[in-house]
């Protein structure tokens, strides 16, 4: 088994970082909550996978798991931040459809052995569409509050990063591992491992330092 890369090491920690945020913060929210229960189910199925790895020399059906769920915790999060009950019920609505996804491509599609081409794409896709989303609606709207004192500022900034960039990284990543170029898929991977890090930094820091609750007069 090859060295793993500190970096690697690094962005399995700092998947942590939100819920220590979000244990220091005042007032503690659901989407801090979330977040943070995002952020553990990650760091969780990273040693399961190293471990799986290490036992079995495949450790691909982790992902298929975790991946959805950290999406859900992280959807959820963004959930909290939309300005109409609508937009809410639209989140929560296209939470669910993003599960059966999930499912009807696990049961048709991917190949539960290999990297996955579809179910992490997918939730990477929505998280930089709710991520900027949010960030639109949020700044659409006249607040009282300065924007760079927000939760939702800095979270939704970290989730829109940190899905593009694994966006990006999943299906290059495995298209590379199809073809054998190991050396190329850990430089792709240490590359999206440095904005995970950042985009953690980001959610734990707006988790920790945002105000639970933003003043708007008017919405855009």
């Amino acid at each position: 088994m090859a060295k793993v890369p500190l970096i690697l090491y690094i962005s399995s920690a700092t998947q942590l970082l939100p819920c220590v945020a979000w244990a220091l913060s005042r007032p503690r929210t659901r989407a801090g909550a979330a977040l943070a229960i995002g952020g553990v189910v990650g760091a969780v199925g990273d040693i399961v996978s190293r471990w799986m790895a290490l036992r079995f020399g495949n450790n691909n059906l982790v992902t298929y798991i975790d991946a959805p769920l950290m999406t859900i915790c992280f959807l959820a999060a963004l959930r909290e931040w939309q300005l109409t009950a609508r937009e809410r019920r639209a989140f929560a609505v296209g939470s669910i459809l993003f599960l059966l996804s999930c499912l009807g491509l696990v049961a048709f599609v991917e190949d539960i052995n290999k990297l996955n081409f579809g179910v992490g794409p997918l939730g990477s896709l929505s998280l930089l569409a709710g991520g900027i989303w949010t960030l639109l609606r949020r700044t659409g709207a006249v607040e009282r509050t300065p924007v760079l004192q927000t939760d939702w500022f800095w979270v939704a900034s970290g989730l829109a990063l940190q899905g593009g960039a694994t966006a990006l990284a999943s299906p290059l990543g495995g298209f590379l591992l199809e073809h054998g170029r190991i050396d190329l898929f850990m430089i792709i991977w240490q590359v999206r491992a440095i904005f995970v890090v950042t985009s953690y930094l980001l959610i734990s820091w707006g988790i920790y330092r945002g105000h639970a609750v933003s003043k708007f007069e008017t919405v855009g």
